[in-house]
This record gives C-alpha cells, structure tokens and sequence, in this order.
C-alpha cells in the first residue's frame, strides 16, 4: 500500500500584472495493487525424427484498488474552502494467452 500526497499552487494576475487570485489544491491518493501471472508450457516429442508438440498458457491476473481525496481552496484575495472531492477506482483484470506449434521434420 502506498500514499501519495500532492501540492498544486495555482497564481493569476490581471491585465496590470497584479495579483487576482491565489488557489492551493492537494491531493492524497491511497492505493494498492497485486499482480499475479501463471505460466505452463508443455512439449511433447512423438519420436526420434523430429516431431513435436508445444503448448503455451499463460494467465495473468491482476487488480488494483485506488482512492484520492482531493481538497481546493483560494487563498486571495479571500479564504474560500471548497467541497473535497473524493474519487474511488477499483480494476480487476484477467489475460489469457494460449499458443500452440506443432513441428514435423522431413
């Protein structure tokens, strides 16, 4: 598990280049992820002469399990709280890879 927090100050000034409006935005983002992947190959030599059989499988099973809290606020020319946004993603996710190759000598 991991926590990450970031700052974003933000700064505008007016057509005189005087200062309008200074906001302040931070994020802290929680998150925690697995991956897992499974591997079989299977070869089979049906004789001496060279035939053979290969199979590939391969599975990967992945998820991850993300939540941020974001906070804004301007600070200039007054103190303005705004409502914290919260922002939940969750993703599981599965690949199958399947190859097979089939060899004949002559």
């Amino acid at each position: 598990m991991a926590v990450a927090i970031a700052e974003n100050k933000t700064t505008t000034y007016d057509e005189n280049f005087i200062k309008s409006n200074f906001y302040l935005r931070e994020s802290e983002e929680d998150n925690e992820s697995s991956n897992w992947q499974y591997s079989l190959n299977y070869l089979n030599n049906f004789n001496t002469s060279g035939h053979k059989l290969n199979l590939d499988f391969q599975l990967e099973d992945n998820y991850r399990d993300n939540f941020t809290f974001i906070t804004e606020e301007e600070q200039f020319p007054v103190y303005i709280e705004k409502l914290g946004e919260k922002a939940y993603d969750k993703r599981p996710s599965k690949t199958i890879f399947i190859s097979g190759r089939l060899c004949a000598a002559f």
